[in-house]
């Protein structure tokens, strides 16, 4: 917007209007001065305010898109890198992962993501990847982020070893060799090394330009503040120079952990942008998730898997084959919840006292149950638990008791057949936005980019219509509204990052918003201008400002 339009009002008109606190579409017009809606409106424009307007022509208009979930700093990379997410078995990978070498160095890293570990099926041993890689550090990056394989020349350059990390995260043969298989903490490690040397490899890479362009790519979709869950320690200069050169409202968390790892943060009382200080805490892995289940549940999920097997459909019998099972206080669990109770109550009352916001990973029952009953221990209400991909009934109390935010991916959607070959979302709700919502949980959705899609658009729909890319109905009971589904997106991503409720499309709030083509619920809609501020900062090339 010019400085003329911000030193007087400027009206849009003839459009549909998601606005107010509950995001409901109305047919309106709206006015912005001085970077914040000055008036909102049903109904048509009265005539003598028409000469500094602008006609929208029937488009649709959202608050400011929030992805408060969003790995930025990462996905900066990916155009750099190898992309997996067309292979289907590891000849597609190790091929391309061959002629990937003949173009580097000798002592180059060669970095591949949105590989898809599920669908590929069986992996290459570590001996194929070495071959493949012809003596380089490798690291493929399954979809998740949260597990890898890594070649020799990784192990070595990572200092990976099981006397330096836990070895349900370093898998081994029954000889103790390692496969190339690396998970969780290891992963994380290896990748944060792998990024940090990759950079070195490129002298005519500058880490501000790589930021600003995919801060672009989320500004080009509606995403007008954005909050990257794991800031790598030594990146804290280069995001405090980008998040003031920026337009995208950018914030982050730093990693606090009990375990050594390249990108865990000895200090979490750094800023963080545009958001409060936060420190990102993990309770359980991807697949390393971390369940409490009745037996009458495994008994039933067991025999569906046993029933599929019977007419050739052996794929979940072989995933319930995988799962490690405990039996402890009448409940069998899978081991994997990373830090005891006490423990995680000690962490969380520790950045209390620090000022230090906690954002808690938990994606199963058994850790969204840890996170609560931590945060309840603590006193600490203000908090941001984030995933809660599976969870049972009791979980929806526990959160809402906790006074915490739930932060959910309904982008994890897309990934329904590797969730239905366990059979577990028979016996537990997935992502269970609507259930949350119910019991008064200020709910957000984000995207996780890259592990899940970043398209905010596509995420709403997904929400709303609980589809997967297979056609699979996912816990249908869970689909939210268009409106409950844009709310999150834009006012519970707010209250995600901050802790407190945002604001959407009313008076005197800020003059962030996206115009879009058509209805958010068509999937031919798209981002036509993006605002913050009262300043356009994305625009396709059609000008609202006539």
């Amino acid at each position: 917007m010019t400085q003329e339009t911000q030193d007087q009002p400027h009206f849009f008109y003839n459009a549909t209007l998601w606005a107010g606190n509950k995001v409901e579409p109305i047919k309106g017009w709206f006015s912005v001065m001085g970077g914040k809606f000055q008036t909102v409106h049903a109904g048509d424009l009265p005539a003598q305010r028409k000469r500094n307007s602008t006609n929208l022509n029937g488009r649709h208009v959202l608050p400011g898109l929030v992805d408060c979930h969003s790995h930025l700093s990462v996905s900066a990379w990916i155009p750099f890198t190898l992309d997996g997410s067309g292979w289907h078995n590891k000849s597609d990978l190790l091929r391309d992962v061959r002629l990937q070498a003949k173009k580097l160095d000798a002592d180059a890293w060669i970095i591949a993501f949105y590989a898809d570990f599920f669908r590929l099926g069986a992996l290459p041993s570590l001996l194929e990847l070495n071959e493949a890689a012809q003596g380089r550090p490798l690291i493929i990056q399954d979809f998740s982020l949260h597990k890898g394989l890594a070649s020799e020349a990784a192990y070595e350059r990572a200092s990976i070893s099981r006397m330096n990390f836990s070895s349900r995260d370093l898998e081994t043969n029954k000889q103790g060799v390692p496969t190339g298989l690396l998970k969780e903490t290891v992963n994380g490690h290896t990748l944060s090394i792998a990024l940090t040397q990759f950079a070195q490899q490129f002298e005519s890479l500058n880490m501000q330009s790589l930021l600003q362009a995919e801060a672009n790519r989320h500004l080009s979709l509606g995403i007008v503040e954005c909050h990257d869950p794991c800031m790598h320690p030594k990146l804290q200069t280069s995001a405090e120079r980008f998040e003031r050169q920026t337009p995208l409202k950018f914030s982050w968390s730093h990693v606090k952990s009990h375990e050594q790892a390249d990108y865990v943060s000895d200090n979490v009382c750094l800023s963080c942008g545009a958001g409060p200080r936060s420190a990102k805490m993990f309770l359980d892995g991807a697949d390393d998730c971390a369940l409490c289940l009745k037996p009458s549940d495994v008994l039933k999920m067991s025999a569906r898997s046993v029933g599929q097997a019977v007419v050739g459909k052996v794929d979940t019998l072989r995933a319930m084959s995988r799962v490690k099972l405990t039996y402890r206080e009448g409940k069998i669990r899978t081991p994997f919840l990373r830090l005891p109770h006490d423990g995680v109550t000690q962490q969380i009352v520790e950045l209390a006292e620090q000022g230090v916001r906690p954002k808690i990973h938990a994606l199963g029952n058994e850790a969204v149950s840890c996170a609560c009953d931590s945060l309840q221990k603590s006193g600490v209400t203000d908090a941001t638990v984030e995933h809660l991909v599976l969870m049972s009934d009791d979980n929806l109390e526990q959160v809402a008791r906790s006074g915490a935010v739930a932060s959910l991916q309904p982008g994890f959607l897309q990934q329904a057949k590797a969730l239905a070959a366990s059979n577990v979302h028979c016996v537990l709700k997935v992502i269970p936005a609507k259930s949350l919502s119910q019991v008064d949980v200020p709910i957000a959705l984000s995207s996780d980019n890259p592990c899940g899609p970043l398209n905010p658009l596509a995420n709403i729909r997904r929400a709303v219509t609980r589809l997967s890319d297979d056609g699979l109905l996912v816990d249908e009971n869970e689909s939210l509204s268009p409106s409950e589904a844009i709310r999150a997106y834009s006012i519970g991503g707010q209250q995600a990052i901050h802790g407190r409720p945002g604001v959407g499309i009313e008076a005197r709030a800020p003059a962030n918003f996206v115009v879009i083509s058509g209805h958010p619920m068509h999937s031919y809609s798209e981002v036509m201008e993006t605002w913050i501020d009262g300043e356009c900062v994305f625009s396709q090339g059609w000008s609202t400002l006539v």
